[in-house]
């Protein structure tokens, strides 16, 4: 498979990129934690985000090779669907709520 790069979660959503990985086959390249961070760090700073992220990925973080992002992914969804904000002071707060703050990275 050729090198794909996407800036922009649009790139991500209108490309198609996430069936060009096999995510909507069930399949995850277990190679993708450059895709995986640009997921996190989109939805911690562009607050319409996660609702493209919840559509394309879902509400698991099963799509997620690092064990890391599942749990912050999660979390983020579990707080969107309770209305809470999402950045990144109420995700580490609430990843201390759940006690796995430490599993997450710190």
């Amino acid at each position: 498979m050729a090198k794909i790069k996407k800036e922009h979660l649009g790139d991500i959503v209108n490309g198609n990129f996430a069936k060009e990985l096999s995510i909507t086959s069930g399949k995850m390249p277990p190679n993708a934690v450059d895709f995986e961070k640009l997921i996190i760090c989109t939805l911690l700073v562009d607050r319409k985000a996660i609702d493209i992220l919840i559509e394309v990925l879902g509400t698991s973080g099963k799509c997620f090779y690092d064990p890391r992002f599942v749990l912050i992914y999660e979390a983020a969804t579990s707080m969107h669907k309770r209305q809470i904000p999402i950045d990144m002071m109420t995700i580490i707060q609430e990843l201390k709520r759940l006690e796995k703050l430490n599993l997450a990275g710190g």
